[in-house]
């Protein structure tokens, strides 16, 4: 059996941690380090109550009402010490988180998706459902859901929430209808097609509307509302449409209908078909047509004074004893609706008088195409003959005109008359006049080469009577004058071939025979192009040169200054003479046959014959006991030497002096030949040395 400790009381430890409870009833758990006596407390320690003994204790509390509380144990041991008051802090949550819209839902709507937010007055996870389908639709304080696609119709969503102690909240339900039909429009079916100009246009609609009305895709207007409509206007004439559309309390926008009418406003037209008289007798008749049925009046001259002239789709009138004059025919017709139509008029004069003609002044000579104009007193038909041929037809109107090719030279008549649109014949009148068909001739007076090589050449020409001259320049127009003579200079001309052409034309408009001078102008001088390669050194005396040329050219040339024959074509050859030594120039120029000369091309080269000449510089004995010798020589002109030791070529080098040193040489006789050859090819006499070798190097010694 222990001792007790009468010193130190029990430390009491809570173990429960369920806070926040659901229940108004928590229970609570705690643990002591010694055997002691309890007692509990909610919220005040002045209300301890007895709640066990023992290391364990277990409390459970009554009536707590919601909110945050506080649990206090107390343990008093054997020896009566009493512990610490222990606190645990805790809270009841017994009523469930409230919810509510925070989004507006309309009762109804045109979208087939709705969207719906709301608040809880505390953390709390969210179930929605859409009529009967349930979904998780989020937790927390806050939740936002949108609605699949929904059909037309009634629909209702609940949105339920439960706390994290598992309250449950009460529904919040919201329904609305969802309507995205729109207006269906139908006119009456006893709509006109032709109205007047107040047309009246009544309509139902499928369902309450608000209505737009269109006419004629102009502008639009508000028109009225509910579940039918009626408009009245006033609009030109013409072909017209009318359409209206309704829009539903949802915003739904229906289809335009739409109506097409004609509102007929005009009097009937009267039209006077073709062939009505111009001109007429005293009694001339009119016939005419309506565009509709119509009452006609008619009149002469003075709308004041019309009478009626027969009804229908179509008149006639004929008129009594009408005076010589203008005058003018009146018709206008009245519609079975009153509407005046407009005046229709019929110009026509009453004429009994003849045509009168009279020529126009015209020359008394002409070429053989003359053209020859009259005109007459009145409106008519012309005839005309030439000479004595029979009349024939030549226009009609105030005025004529008569005209003929290739009339013969000499004198003649031609005679006109005319006749009117009442069949009038005036007296014929004659004109009288001489034909000349001949051109001028003309006569090239100046000398034009076949090819020169000016640019500009001087042409000049005589005619035969005084004329106007039309000229050409390689096809274009160019202005010569005209008299009996002329003069043309060209302007400056590229090279190539050129026409001129002059021709002259009379006061009567008769054309010579056309005079055409041709010729080439060739301004530059012949190419020359070497064929011959031409070195600027040379053996050889003679010396050859070959060219060709563009063109056909004679070829001058000078060797040394001085000309020498070297012939003309389009290729040539000269080959020099023999020359001497020493430097030279060719000179060739080549001149066209219109005189271009080519620039002189000159050659200059030097011809050398001479061979170089070798001296020996070095001394060299004709026996010796020295197994290597030194030979040394110079060239009077720079060259390639050639050399041989005893009979082999052996390389030597060139310049103006040389050296060649022979290998260690046997005893006996030996021969070093030289020679020397120039740029030219020019080859010099050789040059010999020739030496014995007597004894061996050992023999020397002793």
């Amino acid at each position: 059996m222990g001792t007790l400790n009468y010193n130190s009381p029990p430390i009491v430890t809570i173990t429960s941690d369920d806070s926040p409870y659901s229940t108004r009833a928590p229970s609570f758990t705690w643990e002591s380090n010694e055997d002691a006596t309890f007692k509990c407390a909610i919220d005040d320690t002045r209300f301890y109550q007895p709640c066990g003994q023992g290391l364990r204790g277990r409390h459970t509390a009554r009536n707590v009402p919601d909110g945050k509380h506080a649990f206090f144990v107390q343990g008093t041991d054997k020896a009566r010490n009493i512990g610490q008051h222990v606190r645990y802090i805790f809270s009841v949550d017994t009523n469930g988180p409230q919810g509510y819209l925070t989004s507006s839902v309309p009762r109804t709507t045109k979208n087939s998706r709705v969207h719906l937010t709301w608040q809880a007055t505390e953390v709390a996870t969210f179930k929605c459902t859409v009529d009967a389908t349930t979904v998780d639709c989020g937790s927390g304080t806050r939740g936002e859901f949108t609605t699949d696609p929904l059909p037309d119709g009634k629909h209702t969503f609940t949105l339920d929430l439960v706390d994290k102690v598992g309250n449950k909240g009460e529904p919040v339900t919201v329904s609305w209808d969802t309507d995205s039909s729109s207006p269906v429009i139908q006119f009456d079916p006893n709509l006109p097609q032709k109205t007047s100009i107040n047309p009246k246009m009544t309509w139902t609609s499928s369902e309450f509307a608000y209505f737009e009305c269109l006419l004629d895709s102009v502008r639009k207007i508000i028109c009225g509302q509910g579940p039918s409509g009626q408009l009245t206007f006033g609009v030109s004439k013409g072909p017209h449409t009318f359409s209206v559309r309704g829009t539903d309390k949802n915003g739904n926008v229906g289809e335009w209908k739409r109506h097409t009418f004609e509102v007929d406003a005009d009097g009937p037209e009267v039209t006077f078909p073709p062939g009505q008289p111009s001109v007429t007798k005293s009694s001339p008749t009119f016939r005419w047509t309506s565009s509709e049925p119509a009452n006609f009046k008619c009149g002469i001259d003075n709308s004041f004074n019309l009478v009626d002239c027969n009804n229908g789709s179509s008149g006639q009138w004929t008129g009594e004893n009408i005076p010589d004059g203008q005058h003018v025919f009146i018709v206008i017709g009245t519609d079975k609706f009153g509407n005046w139509g407009p005046y229709a008029q019929h110009r026509f004069t009453v004429d009994n008088t003849v045509p009168v003609i009279t020529f126009e002044t015209l020359p008394v000579r002409t070429n053989g195409n003359p053209q020859i104009r009259w005109t007459s007193s009145e409106n008519a038909r012309f005839q005309c003959k030439l000479d004595g041929e029979d009349y024939q037809n030549c226009g009609s109107g105030f005025s004529g005109f008569w005209t003929r090719n290739n009339i013969p030279d000499g004198k003649h008549t031609l005679s006109v008359r005319g006749r009117d649109r009442n069949d009038n014949p005036g007296e014929p009148k004659t004109f009288e006049w001489s034909v000349d068909n001949q051109g001028p001739v003309l006569s090239i007076t100046s000398s034009t080469p076949s090819e020169s090589n000016s640019p500009r050449q001087r042409i000049t020409w005589t005619s035969s009577e005084p004329a106007t001259f039309e000229c050409k320049i390689n096809g274009r127009v160019v202005d010569c004058g005209s008299g009996n003579t002329g003069d043309y200079t060209t302007p400056n001309l590229p090279d190539g071939k050129h026409t001129f052409e002059v021709n002259a034309v009379d006061s009567l408009g008769n054309t010579g025979t056309p005079k055409v001078v041709e010729w080439t102008t060739d301004q530059r001088p012949p190419i020359i192009s070497m064929t011959s390669r031409n070195p600027s050194k040379t053996s050889n005396p003679k010396y050859s040169f070959t060219w060709d040329t563009n063109e056909p050219a004679d070829f001058q040339c000078k060797l040394n200054d001085r000309v020498v024959d070297c012939g003309n074509g389009t290729s040539g050859r000269y080959t020099t003479p023999n020359l001497p030594d020493g430097s030279h120039t060719f000179e060739l120029t080549a001149v066209d046959n219109v005189g271009n000369r080519h620039r002189p091309r000159v050659f200059r080269w030097v011809t050398d014959t001479e061979a170089p000449v070798i001296s020996l510089t070095s001394n060299t004995p004709s026996e010796t006991n020295i197994p290597r010798q030194i030979i040394t020589w110079d060239s009077n002109e720079p060259a390639t030497f050639q050399c041989t030791l005893d009979g082999q070529s052996v390389n030597c080098g060139g310049g103006t002096s040389g050296i060649y040193t022979t290998p260690n040489l046997p005893d006996g006789k030996h021969t070093f030949t030289v020679k020397a050859v120039d740029g030219l090819g020019n080859t010099g006499t050789p040059k010999v040395v020739s030496w014995s070798t007597g004894m061996s190097y050992l023999s020397y010694l002793i």
